[in-house]
C-alpha cells in the first residue's frame, strides 16, 4: 500500500511538473506572438529640453535643444538631437571672459528596459555620439604680465578662434506618459571627450553640447516629448 501511495505521489509530481512546463511554453509562445504582431515602425516623436535653457538663464552657459526619435517595436529608439550651445562666462579670479555660440548635434539609440515594453512609461539606457564645430572669443579685463618681457603688462582680446570637438555619451532615463501622445522625462548622461581642438592662443573653456572642456562631464535633461502620428 505504501508503495502504491509513493508511486501515486511521484506520478502526480511528474504530471504537475509537466503541466507547469507546458504552461510556461505556452506563455512564451503567446509573448513571442504578441511581439511579432507589433509593427516594426511604431511612429516617431519630437522632444524639447528645458533644463539647458534654465541652466543658461541662471548660469554662465546652457543650450536650446530639440530631438527626433523613431520608435521600433517600443524597444529600440534611434534618436537625433540638434542643439545650440551658448556661453558667456567671466572667471572671478582671473577676470578673463569667454564667449561662444554654436550649433551641435548628437546621434544615438535608446533601449527600453521595462519588461512590459508596450505601456506608456519607459525606462531606458542609451548611447550617443556628439560633435560640434564652433568659434569662441577670449578677453582679459585686467592686464597680464608678459611672460617673455617680464614687467610689461598686456591686454588680450581675440575673437573668432575656431575649434571643433567630438565626444561620446552613455545615459539612463525615465519617461512618464502624462496623457496619450505626451510624455515628460528625465535623463542623466555621462560624457567622455574624444577630441577638442586647441590653439597656441587659447583653449576653449566651453564646448557647445558638451559643457566645460574637461575629459569627462555629466549632463542632465528634462524633456517634453510629443508623439507624431505619421
Amino acid at each position: 500500500m505504501k508503495i502504491l501511495t509513493l508511486i501515486s505521489l511521484l506520478a502526480f509530481s511528474v504530471a504537475a511538473h509537466a503541466q507547469q512546463q507546458i504552461a510556461e511554453e505556452q506563455a512564451q509562445r503567446i509573448l513571442a506572438q504578441d511581439n511579432d504582431s507589433v509593427a516594426l515602425f511604431k511612429g516617431a516623436a519630437v522632444g524639447v529640453d528645458l533644463f539647458g535653457l534654465a541652466r543658461y538663464k541662471f548660469g554662465s552657459y546652457g543650450n536650446a535643444e530639440a530631438s527626433l526619435r523613431i520608435n521600433l517595436k517600443d524597444t529600440f529608439f534611434p534618436i537625433f538631437e540638434l542643439g545650440y550651445g551658448m556661453c558667456d562666462h567671466t572667471n572671478d579670479e582671473t577676470n578673463i571672459s569667454y564667449k561662444s555660440k554654436a550649433p551641435y548635434f548628437r546621434v544615438g539609440c535608446d533601449y527600453n528596459m521595462l519588461r512590459n515594453k508596450h505601456q506608456g512609461n519607459r525606462l531606458y539606457a542609451g548611447v550617443r555620439f556628439g560633435y560640434t564645430k564652433f568659434k569662441y572669443d577670449v578677453e582679459t579685463h585686467n592686464p597680464i604680465v608678459d611672460p617673455v618681457w617680464g614687467g610689461k603688462e598686456l591686454y588680450f582680446n581675440e575673437s573668432g578662434i575656431s575649434s571643433r570637438a567630438a565626444w561620446g555619451e552613455i545615459g539612463l532615463g525615465f519617461e512618464a506618459q502624462i496623457i496619450s501622445g505626451f510624455h515628460m522625462g528625465w535623463s542623466l548622461h555621462y560624457k567622455r571627450k574624444f577630441t577638442a581642438k586647441s590653439t597656441k592662443i587659447a583653449s576653449p573653456w566651453y564646448i557647445p553640447g558638451y559643457g566645460n572642456n574637461r575629459d569627462t562631464q555629466w549632463g542632465l535633461n528634462y524633456s517634453l516629448i510629443f508623439d507624431l502620428h505619421l
